[in-house]
């Protein structure tokens, strides 16, 4: 399960590493976690338009594909340019639903 209530900082390859399986409660690599707690997050996100935008458009700035799959948007979130901003915005919806996408969104112009 995401671990939504814990904060992250990373400056470096280790400490995001590190950040990212403590957001799944791990000490090591498990692919079929991650990816359960994906599709889990996924869930959460699919009947909400503003995450479903984001997802839709960081999935085709980032990805060659015909087909812009929303559910590969998450892992790309789940990147080193991404972590920490997709998780406070996804904090701030798993509490109260209220959430800002808009730094997110900065970054992702940037990229």
């Amino acid at each position: 399960m995401y671990q939504y209530n814990i904060d992250i900082t990373y400056n470096d390859n280790d400490s995001y590493q590190a950040a990212f399986l403590s957001l799944f409660n791990l000490i090591e690599y498990d692919n079929l976690l991650i990816l359960q707690t994906i599709d889990e997050l996924f869930d959460t996100m699919k009947d909400n338009m503003e995450w479903m935008a984001l997802l839709k458009e960081i999935t085709g700035k980032h990805l060659l594909s015909y087909e812009v799959d929303p559910g590969l948007g998450i892992p790309i979130l789940l990147s080193y340019d991404y972590l920490d901003l997709f998780h406070i915005a996804i904090q701030q919806y798993h509490l109260d639903k209220s959430f800002s996408l808009v730094p997110l969104q900065a970054q992702l112009e940037r990229k």
